[in-house]
């Protein structure tokens, strides 16, 4: 039997691809880390493996989830950040609906690269937002101490 004539299942159970799992076999890996957050654990992972779905993935590796502080006027509230790559991953199966082939043009990395560039690109603008605004303050309240 060939390649081509083996079929394929894409259920995995909770989207997290376990390389010492035997019964799934990994079709398509991006390299590229994407990253969600949320306010627990549980919700970042739910939210990377949401992402990897819009991406024509079903599962995510190397996943890795570290908890950050997002700090507001007064307060600050616990955060997590979830990252990881987005695959494919597929068990063999007899009466599966898919083929090898099928499967590897599944995953769109072009979509992943454009995702991950305009999060990068997000971050940079903030940063060049916040320096933009402290340099307005600077000059403002120079001008007001002047003007006196």
């Amino acid at each position: 039997m060939s390649d081509r004539e083996i079929r394929y299942s894409l259920e995995i159970e909770n989207g997290i691809y376990d390389e010492t799992n035997s019964e799934y076999e990994l079709i398509d890996c991006s390299d590229r880390l994407i990253c969600a957050e949320h306010r627990s654990a549980q919700g970042a992972k739910d939210k990377l493996i949401s992402i990897a779905q819009s991406f024509g993935g079903n599962c995510v590796k190397d996943v890795k989830v570290k908890p950050f502080e997002r700090n507001s006027i007064g307060f600050s509230i616990q955060m997590y950040e979830a990252t990881g790559k987005v695959c494919l991953a597929a068990k063999k199966d007899d009466n599966g609906e898919y083929s090898r082939s099928d499967l590897e043009n599944m995953l769109s990395h072009y979509e992943i690269d454009r995702y991950v560039k305009n999060q990068s690109n997000s971050r940079k603008m903030s940063f060049v937002l916040k320096v933009i605004g402290v340099i307005l303050f600077c000059i403002f309240t120079v001008g007001f101490l002047m003007s006196n």
